[in-house]
């Protein structure tokens, strides 16, 4: 009788399978049979007699699980478990903050090596903030230019200031927010700028090739006509070939 090792599978499968694994899943029939022999074992040792003829711990615990079983909450989890999905089950083991930093530590070096140089002078929303229209700072300053109108209409020399050091001092912040706010603005004009001499250099470079690609047409086309020519020529010196032969 043919002795084989502990490893290896008798149906001689284990030599395809070791490396790539059943259907793709890892599984070798090595670690098949190794199961297959441990539930075996187990089930001989529940079930079968033992040598001290009293196998009724083994019972007493059958007999146990089998009631733990039938109880309605069990069977909700059980039932429950069988219709999660692998995805769920990561999802109620792992909480949200772990799920984002497995994410982010697994991104590919293709993707990180493609994110832009953070050469920008500001955040993005800044860019936000100074993309939106002022629009109480344009209704206050509205009201303060029609009372300073009315004041020189009226003929009084006094211009329209704050009354209190506190909403002078609001003012003064107010103004330095849109200074920087307007500095954002130039900074996105710029780049915008930027950006679209880029795109009219892309777009050189593609009428180039297209220039490019419809010389070569051009010149194969010349070809062609020359070619057919010829073949014209070959034509006619063969009929008269042939006419002077006869």
């Amino acid at each position: 009788m043919d002795k084989h090792r502990r490893d290896e599978s008798p149906s001689g499968l284990s030599d395809i399978v070791e490396h790539d694994g059943l259907l793709g899943t890892g599984l070798t029939t090595r670690h098949i049979e190794a199961f297959g022999r441990k539930v075996t074992s187990t089930a001989g040792h529940l079930i079968g007699p033992t040598g001290d003829g009293n196998p009724a711990h083994y019972h007493n615990a059958m007999a146990d699980i089998q009631r733990e079983l039938r109880r309605p909450n069990t069977q909700r989890r059980v039932f429950a478990l069988t219709q999660t999905t692998p995805t769920d089950l990561v999802r109620s083991k792992l909480s949200t903050s772990e799920i984002q930093s497995r994410a982010l530590s697994s991104l590919p070096d293709d993707l990180l090596a493609n994110i832009p140089d953070d050469s920008s002078s500001y955040s993005l929303f800044e860019g936000f903030q100074a993309s939106q229209d002022d629009i109480e700072y344009r209704k206050a300053h509205r009201r303060r230019a029609s009372k300073s109108k009315k004041l020189l209409k009226d003929g009084e020399n006094r211009a329209a200031l704050p009354s209190t050091p506190a909403e002078l001092k609001k003012e003064r912040d107010l103004l330095s927010r849109r200074m920087e706010l307007m500095g954002v603005r130039k900074n996105m004009c710029s780049s915008e700028i930027h950006d679209i001499d880029n795109k009219i250099a892309n777009l050189h470079n593609m009428r180039k090739i297209v220039l490019d690609r419809l010389a070569g047409l051009e010149m194969e086309e010349a070809e062609l006509e020359h070619e057919r020519g010829w073949t014209w020529l070959d034509y006619r010196s063969l009929i008269l070939t042939l006419e002077n032969s006869d």
